[in-house]
C-alpha cells in the first residue's frame, strides 16, 4: 500500500457489531417465547425475555466489549479508534454500531510507544480439565481476558492510550508480532 495516500496500512482487533444486540434478542426471545407459550401469558414471556436480553446485553456484552470489540488501525498519519471505555460510546456502538466515531491520535502527537503484557507466552486451556463446546466457544475471549496485551501510547501532552492487541495475539501470535514491527516503522517509532 502507498503509505503517501493515507491508506489504512494495519489493522488490530475487530469492530463492535450488530452482534451483541442480535444475540441478546434471540436469547430473550427463546426464554420467552417458550414461557408465554407454557404460561399461557404474553405479559411474563415478555417479561422473561427482558430480564434475559438484560442479563445478556449488558451483564455480558455491555461489560466485555472493551475486551471482545476494540478495534483500530494505524497509517502514514497515525492512529484511529473507537473509544468503547466511555460507557455512552461503549452502548452506542453496541445499539448502532454504524454511528460510533473514530478518535483520531496524530503521529505527530506520539511521544514513544510501549508494549505491554507478556509477547513471549501464549495463553491455553489446561487440556486436564474437562470443558464442553460451548465453553470452547468462550476460549478466545477467556485467553484475551487472561492475557490483556496491549500498544501503550504515550503522547506529548502527557496523557496515554492503550490499544489492545491480545485478540490479534490470540488468533495469530506471528502475524501480530510482524504487524508490531511494522507499526513502529509506520510510525517512525523504530
Amino acid at each position: 500500500m502507498n503509505l503517501k495516500e493515507g491508506h489504512i496500512m494495519l489493522k488490530f482487533g475487530k469492530r463492535v457489531s450488530y452482534r451483541p444486540l442480535i444475540i441478546s434478542l434471540l436469547i430473550g426471545l427463546i426464554a420467552g417465547y417458550p414461557t408465554a407459550d407454557v404460561l399461557n401469558s404474553g405479559l411474563y414471556g415478555l417479561g422473561v425475555g427482558f430480564v434475559f436480553f438484560c442479563i445478556v446485553f449488558f451483564g455480558y456484552y455491555f461489560l466485555n466489549v472493551p475486551i471482545l470489540f476494540v478495534y483500530w488501525d494505524v497509517n502514514s498519519d497515525g492512529i484511529r479508534y473507537y473509544d468503547v471505555d466511555k460507557w455512552n460510546n461503549r452502548l452506542l456502538s453496541m445499539l448502532v454500531p454504524p454511528l460510533s466515531k473514530y478518535t483520531t491520535i496524530n503521529k505527530n502527537s506520539i511521544k514513544s510507544i510501549t508494549f505491554i503484557g507478556d509477547l513471549d507466552n501464549r495463553f491455553e486451556i489446561p487440556m486436564a480439565l474437562p470443558y464442553t463446546a460451548a465453553v470452547g466457544v468462550f476460549t478466545g475471549a477467556i485467553s484475551m481476558a487472561h492475557h490483556p496485551d496491549f500498544v501503550r501510547l504515550n503522547l506529548i501532552d502527557g496523557s496515554t492510550v492503550n490499544m489492545s492487541i491480545a485478540r490479534d495475539y490470540t488468533y495469530s501470535r506471528n502475524k501480530t508480532i510482524d504487524k508490531l514491527n511494522l507499526l513502529l516503522k509506520v510510525l517512525g517509532q523504530e
